[in-house]
């Protein structure tokens, strides 16, 4: 019920919870680092929506089956700086970037429609899902979680 219940927000939230704590294990001097050390340097999170699921192949690609959709979502480094996520007050987090994957029938898992992911690369494959980004700016989503 990822989407039906609106659960992108309590998703982010416990990504700027992990990045806030000191739970994500950051390269030395990553805050201050260029776009290559952002993938390693960031919180990642798949949520998915009821009568859908992530089949996980050996190299890491993903395939989305069943009737609703997927989202990966990353929260950069970059972030962090601006993000304020203190006990008492409301989060904001100037950007969250997200891939939407959709799924195709369980029975046709090899369907060519359904939309695949690179988990090692943190990227769609061939064209497939739909990129987007949204920011949150003192508790209230700036732009559609959802995308577009």
């Amino acid at each position: 019920h990822f989407v039906a219940r609106d659960r992108m927000g309590r998703m982010i939230v416990m990504t700027a919870r992990i990045a806030a704590d000191g739970l994500a294990d950051f390269p030395e001097g990553s805050r201050e680092a260029g776009a290559d050390d952002a993938v390693a340097s960031s919180v990642r999170a798949i949520g998915v929506d009821e009568k859908t699921a992530l089949l996980v192949d050996p190299d890491g690609t993903v395939t989305t089956v069943g009737n609703g959709t997927a989202y990966c979502c990353t929260v950069g480094v970059d972030s962090f700086s601006d993000m304020v996520c203190s006990p008492g007050q409301p989060l904001s987090l100037p950007k969250v970037e997200c891939v939407r994957l959709a799924g195709a029938s369980f029975t046709q898992y090899d369907n060519p429609a359904a939309d695949a992911f690179d988990l090692g690369a943190w990227a769609p494959l061939d064209g497939t899902g739909v990129a987007y980004s949204f920011g949150i700016a003192e508790g209230e989503i700036v732009g559609n979680a959802y995308g577009p």
